[in-house]
């Protein structure tokens, strides 16, 4: 049974647009490349050319939050979990190819606010579903609660959790949520 979760809404959630990006132009890959440098620890910030190739899957599904104004305070980008196989098979041995998920390489709401984390992986659930996946995976990040979240939220089955993530100094914890 899932846990119910109270969440309540924030200033950033009342403003809140969010959208499945079927295009990110070079202008927002800026912004978001913006916004994940100001919110991410200097080891955990994407470069651009790895934030355009992500967001250029088009098997994958890509969400962008943006506030009243249209400037981005969040996105979820994912891509087929094969696509990911050889950059995280050196860091997760256990990490298995499967045809059939949708692996999510990051989500980041500025201030992580839960109500639109909430709706971000709603829409998410919803878009995979649409294009034929039975799961989706993720190495979650365990200090902000993420993980926490997905498995008493949306009942994630925890799988295992790597100590030191990429050499990022933090505990991640690999997730699969059926679809």
């Amino acid at each position: 049974m899932k846990e119910e979760i109270e969440i309540t809404p924030t200033e950033i959630d009342k403003m809140a647009n969010i959208e499945v990006a079927e295009v990110v132009t070079d202008e927002e890959i800026q912004e978001i490349k913006v916004l994940d440098d100001s919110v991410m620890s200097e080891q955990m910030q994407y470069d651009i050319s790895d934030l355009r190739e992500s967001f250029d899957s088009p098997e994958g599904v890509h969400i962008l939050v943006k506030d009243s104004t249209g400037k981005i305070m969040g996105y979820l980008t994912s891509v087929p979990k094969d696509e990911e196989y050889e950059a995280l098979c050196m860091a997760d041995p256990e990490f298995l190819k499967d045809k059939s998920s949708l692996y999510i390489e990051s989500v980041l709401v500025k201030d992580g606010d839960l109500v639109t984390i909430n709706k971000v992986f709603k829409l998410l659930l919803t878009e995979a579903g649409k294009k034929g996946y039975k799961n989706i995976s993720m190495h979650a990040r365990v200090s902000q609660g993420l993980s926490d979240i997905l498995q008493k939220r949306y009942e994630a089955k925890f799988f295992r959790r790597i100590e030191n993530w990429y050499g990022f100094g933090e505990p991640f914890d690999y997730l699969e949520l059926d679809l």
